[in-house]
């Protein structure tokens, strides 16, 4: 999977997590040595704010009384089941906020030859795309499930029992009618 993607994933939890009353620590890849995060001058109260970190970024989304946050991610092929091996034309995070502004934070990517990793900056841009049906339409979790049983079998009929249990556990976490309790995440 490339790293935008992942990264883009790991800070969606995070906010999401952060929603949900949690105390999340977004934790860096070695790779990551910078990231920042640039309010949109357009959009009060925050206008033209610069978070260094992720923690002072939820702030800001807080202050601005954030209602949601999607991952978008276009893709070349109409298929999202190629997230991980397509290249994207433009991915970055949507927050919607209460007052019914829509905005997407888009990752730009530079590498620093002295610390020998990359800086990655998020700017926060107006966002008129798509709707929530639009989002609804876009959520693989059905056909993810499928996958997840897929490998399972898949697992139990090449004799990879360990690995037939790391994608059952990996289902059952996803299909939990409640939150589920996943020791060391």
């Amino acid at each position: 999977m490339n790293g935008e993607l992942y990264q883009l994933l790991r800070l969606v939890l995070y906010v999401k997590d952060s929603m949900r009353g949690r105390e999340p620590e977004f934790k860096r890849c070695g790779y990551e040595h910078v990231m920042s995060f640039t309010f949109s001058p357009d959009i009060d109260p925050c206008a033209g704010k610069k978070c260094n970190d992720e923690a002072s970024w939820i702030e800001g989304l807080e202050k601005r009384k954030l209602k949601a946050v999607n991952l978008l991610c276009l893709f070349e092929k109409n298929d999202p089941k190629f997230a991980g091996f397509a290249n994207a034309e433009k991915q970055g995070i949507v927050t919607e906020y209460e007052d019914g502004t829509r905005t997407i934070w888009i990752p730009k990517w530079a590498f620093n030859k002295a610390k020998k990793g990359w800086a990655t900056y998020y700017i926060e841009e107006e966002w008129a795309g798509l709707s929530d049906a639009d989002f609804i339409y876009l959520n693989c979790r059905d056909e993810f499930e499928e996958v997840l049983l897929d490998i399972q079998d898949l697992a139990q009929t090449i004799g990879a029992r360990h690995f037939a249990q790391v994608f059952e556990s990996a289902y059952d976490c996803l299909t939990a009618p409640e939150e589920p309790s996943i020791p060391g995440w």
